[in-house]
C-alpha cells in the first residue's frame, strides 16, 4: 500500500507559541500554517474546528485537549504526546506520528487519508466509525483499541493489537501476519477475505465454534 508522505518544508517559522497561534485561530479563524512547535505542553485546551497546514510538532505534550472537528493537513507529529484528546469528527490529509502516546485519544467519526503511525502507543484510543483510508500502522502498540462500525483500507506490521475491537468492521484485504490479534472482536461475517498466518486462524476458529484436535 502507497502512502503519500506528508509535503512539509524543511524551513519552518518557529518563532511562534502554539497557544498563541490556537487564540489567534478562537479570535479570527485564521489557519495555522507552516510552523514549527517544539517542547510545547498544552492541558485541557479547547482548539475545536482549529486548521493545521505544513505544520511540524517535536515533542509537544497534549493532554485532555478539545481537537473535535479540527484539520491537520501536511503535518508531522514526531515524539508527541496526545493522551485522551479528543479528535472526534477531524480530517486527516498526509499525516504521520513518529515514537509518539496516544492512550486513550478518540478518534471516532473521523475521515482520514494516507496516514502513518510508527512506534506509537496507542492503547485504548478509537476510531469508531470512522472513515480510514491508506492507513499505515507499524510497530505500535495497540492493545483494546476500537475500529469498530469504521470502514478501513489499511496496512498492519508488526503490531500488538491484543484486545482490539474490529467489530462490524469488514476486514477484506487486511494483512494481521506479522501482528497479534489475540483476543480481538470481531464479526464472523466481516472475516471473509481476512489475511493471518496458521496460529492465527486458529485461534479464529473457535469464533466459529470450531473445535481443534491436535
Amino acid at each position: 500500500m502507497k502512502i503519500l508522505k506528508p509535503d512539509v518544508n524543511v524551513s519552518l517559522d518557529e518563532s511562534h507559541s502554539l497557544i498563541e497561534k490556537i487564540i489567534e485561530f478562537n479570535a479570527d479563524a485564521s489557519d495555522i500554517k507552516f510552523l514549527l512547535f517544539k517542547n510545547e505542553i498544552l492541558t485541557d485546551i479547547d482548539a475545536a474546528s482549529i486548521e493545521f497546514k505544513g505544520c511540524k510538532f517535536i515533542n509537544c505534550k497534549f493532554s485532555d485537549c478539545n481537537f473535535t472537528k479540527a484539520s491537520f493537513t501536511d503535518t508531522i507529529f514526531s515524539g508527541c504526546a496526545l493522551s485522551n484528546c479528543n479528535l472526534t469528527e477531524s480530517v486527516l490529509h498526509r499525516v504521520e506520528f513518529e515514537n509518539c502516546k496516544l492512550v486513550g485519544s478518540s478518534f471516532d467519526e473521523a475521515y482520514m487519508r494516507n496516514i502513518k503511525f510508527a512506534q506509537c502507543n496507542c492503547q485504548y484510543f478509537s476510531f469508531s466509525q470512522s472513515n480510514l483510508k491508506a492507513l499505515l500502522f507499524e510497530n505500535c502498540d495497540m492493545n483494546s483499541a476500537s475500529f469498530s462500525d469504521a470502514k478501513l483500507i489499511a496496512e498492519f506490521k508488526y503490531s500488538s493489537l491484543i484486545k482490539s475491537n474490529f467489530f462490524r468492521t469488514v476486514l477484506q484485504g487486511i494483512d494481521f501476519t506479522t501482528c497479534d490479534i489475540q483476543g480481538i472482536t470481531v464479526s464472523i461475517e466481516d472475516l471473509k477475505g481476512v489475511i493471518v498466518n496458521r496460529e492465527q486462524a486458529i485461534d479464529l476458529s473457535r469464533l466459529l465454534g470450531i473445535i481443534i484436535k491436535s
